[in-house]
C-alpha cells in the first residue's frame, strides 16, 4: 500500500533523511520510531506531499504520489498531526465532519450520511457528548482526539498518525492503540509515529526505526527490528528490554 524508495531530503545544506527505503503493507499497523531529530515528521510530510524530497519516490498503492492531485491524495491518505489549532470557533462535530470532504458534493455540501458516520465515530471515541463543544476550548488530548475522528470519517486506505496518542491519558492511550489495530485489521494501513518503544511492541505489526544518522536504523516485527542492540545504539544503556507475563517491555535500565 505505501512504499517509499531511496528518499533523500534536505533543507538547503542540511540533510535530514538519507536513503529511506520500506514498504508497510495493507492491513499493517506499522510504527515509525526514532529519537528526537531523526526526521520521522519530515518524513510524514514527505509521504503526504507537504514536503518534496531531494531524491526517491513515493508511492500509494503502487502510484506515484506525484501524479496524484490534492483530490486523490485525500481519498487515499488521511493525516493526524501532533497538534492543530483553527482560526475559527468551530464545534468538534464540524471538525470531524471536514473529514468527509472528499465524498461530498462541493454544491450541496455534507449529507445525512455523512453525519450520521461522524456522530458515530465521535461515539466509538467516546467523544459524542463534545460534539457541539468549540473545538478550540477543549483540552490538547480532545482536540487529539477530534483529529483522529476527522481522520477516521475521511475513510481512507492509508492513515499517517505523528504522535497520536502524546496528549492523552492512559487510559484513551490503550483506546486509541486498540482502536487502530482494529482498522488495521479492516484492511487499512496505518502508519503511527510514536516516542514509546513498549506501543510499538505491544501493538504494532512492524516497525521503522530511524537513527541519528538520518538512515533506517532497523526494520521489520518490532521484537526483532527493536531489541537490546537497536535500543543501545538510539539510547544508550538508560532502558532494556525484558519480559513481563510473557509481554515484551521496556524498562529503566
Amino acid at each position: 500500500m505505501l512504499t517509499v524508495d531511496q528518499l533523500c531530503f534536505s533543507y538547503g545544506a542540511h540533510e535530514i533523511l538519507r536513503d529511506i527505503t520500506f514498504e508497510a503493507g495493507e492491513g499493517q499497523l506499522c510504527a515509525l520510531f526514532g529519537p528526537n531529530g531523526s526526521g520521522k515528521t519530515t518524513l510524514f510530510k514527505c509521504c503526504l506531499n507537504f514536503l518534496q524530497p531531494k531524491s526517491g519516490a513515493i508511492y500509494f498503492g503502487g502510484k506515484h504520489i506525484r501524479e496524484m492531485n490534492v483530490s486523490a491524495m485525500a481519498k487515499r491518505a488521511a493525516y493526524v498531526p501532533q497538534e492543530h489549532k483553527t482560526a475559527f470557533p468551530f464545534t468538534v462535530r464540524e471538525v470531524a465532519l471536514m473529514g468527509r470532504s472528499p465524498h461530498m458534493n462541493g454544491f450541496w455540501g455534507s449529507g445525512k450520511a455523512d453525519r450520521e458516520i461522524v456522530m458515530e465515530i465521535l461515539s466509538m471515541l467516546n467523544i459524542d457528548h463534545l460534539a457541539y463543544k468549540n473545538y478550540n476550548a477543549l483540552s490538547g488530548g480532545q482536540r487529539q482526539l477530534t483529529l483522529i475522528a476527522r481522520a477516521l470519517a475521511q475513510d481512507t486506505p492509508l492513515i499517517f498518525l505523528d504522535e497520536p496518542t502524546s496528549s492523552l491519558d492512559f487510559k484513551n492511550q490503550l483506546l486509541i492503540w486498540n482502536l487502530l489495530r482494529e482498522i488495521a485489521g479492516q484492511g487499512r494501513t496505518v502508519l503511527v509515529c510514536t516516542h514509546d518503544p513498549n506501543h510499538v511492541l505491544w501493538f504494532c505489526e512492524q516497525v521503522i526505526v530511524l537513527g541519528e544518522d538520518r538512515r533506517v536504523a532497523s526494520q521489520g516485527p518490532p521484537r526483532r527490528a527493536l531489541d537490546q542492540n537497536v535500543l543501545r545504539r538510539l539510547f544508550g544503556d538508560v532502558c532494556r528490554v525484558a519480559q513481563a507475563d510473557g509481554v515484551d517491555v521496556v524498562l529503566p535500565s
